[in-house]
């Protein structure tokens, strides 16, 4: 997990910087990413810890129609807004999210894995966390605790420890 440290903190500060600022987070995933981009939306805004206020937080996705979550983001995230897209799979939701970024808003950040076809190699713009590539179950389960640590990281920088 070493691999992921930089790219989490880098994503915590992204953003931190959005909350601070006044922004949204967004958060999407197609298929079952949908459950986890709900899951990082609700731990923002309504907190795992101590009472704290809620966060402007936002989980983008339609069951049926794959597209959606992006025409969403298209249609809601203003600039100084953050996209978290999250892609287990094929790479669709990454190609749907790179499309929304390229439209000059909002910032993004990208959960996959390493491998994933269409991810960006790591830099700043957009910030990618490459998780390991495993058997599908495993990575859904990857990503479910690099979401953990970031909206933690994201707490702790925002209300302390």
């Amino acid at each position: 997990m070493d691999t992921i440290a930089r790219p989490l903190e880098a994503a915590a500060e992204a953003a931190t910087h959005c909350l601070v600022d006044g922004g949204t987070v967004f958060c999407a995933g197609t298929g079952s990413d949908r459950a986890l981009a709900r899951y990082a939306a609700d731990r923002l805004m309504l907190g795992a810890g101590p009472e704290r206020p809620a966060l402007p937080a936002v989980a983008l996705s339609d069951p049926g129609d794959p597209a959606a979550p992006w025409r969403e983001a298209r249609a809601l995230a203003r600039p100084g807004d953050l996209l978290l897209a999250l892609d287990s799979g094929d790479g669709s939701a990454l190609a749907g999210a790179l499309g929304v970024a390229a439209a000059g808003n909002p910032a993004l950040v990208l959960l996959s894995y390493e491998g994933c076809p269409g991810l960006p190699p790591a830099g700043d713009d957009p910030i990618v966390i490459a998780l390991p590539a495993a058997p599908r179950d495993q990575l859904l389960t990857l990503e479910a605790m690099a979401l953990g640590c970031l909206c933690h990281l994201i707490e702790v920088n925002l209300f302390g420890s």
